[in-house]
């Protein structure tokens, strides 16, 4: 059965919560769009534990979340036009198709070594992703073509069977996915 832990900004818990990311396990975290289904970036066995907690397509890629700037700039390609987005829109619901950098992302999460990257405005996803020191892929924290959850009651309900931890952080301000946008040809 899920855990639901009240989020709080004590170190024991970022570290519990970095601790098992980076260990390939699966936590639940808020965003302002919705609850999403963390995983470590960098690793394709998180990623296939997604795809198959959630029975989501392999095919469908992964949303990588970063906790600023600069770890965007680090791991992916940001052009003149994106950085204008980025910099007006995040952190905030905005997802930008961005060119992969660093070879650390691995290249079966990206289309043609392209991802989908965002960076949340929830402080407390920032400060795990920080921790992390690297990006984390997360999806709304939901079975495939059900609703997106926008309370950790919502992600409990639907994960019933596992023994995730999901973090409280109250009912999503925005409460839909984020904007896709990519820019091609500089348009």
């Amino acid at each position: 059965m899920p855990i639901i832990i009240k989020k709080n900004n004590s170190n024991d818990l970022l570290k519990v919560i970095r601790d098992k990311l980076m260990n390939r396990e699966l936590v639940v975290l808020p965003t302002e769009t919705v609850y999403g289904l963390a995983g470590l970036g960098t690793s394709i066995v998180s990623a296939r534990k997604i795809h198959q907690m959630k029975k989501r397509p392999i095919n469908k890629k992964l949303i990588f979340h970063c906790s600023d700037i600069n770890m965007v700039k680090k791991n992916f390609y940001l052009d003149d036009e994106n950085q204008i987005l980025a910099e007006k829109f995040w952190p905030g619901p905005l997802t930008l198709i961005l060119k992969r950098k660093s070879k650390k992302i691995p290249s079966q999460l990206t289309k043609k070594n392209y991802c989908a990257v965002r960076i949340p405005k929830n402080s407390f996803t920032r400060k795990v992703i920080n921790k992390c020191d690297r990006p984390i892929v997360m999806p709304s924290a939901n079975k495939f073509k059900k609703i997106s959850p926008i309370n950790s009651k919502m992600v409990f309900d639907q994960f019933i069977n596992t023994n995730l931890i999901i973090i409280d952080d109250g009912k999503c301000k925005v409460g839909i996915e984020s904007t896709l946008i990519e820019v091609t040809n500089k348009k």
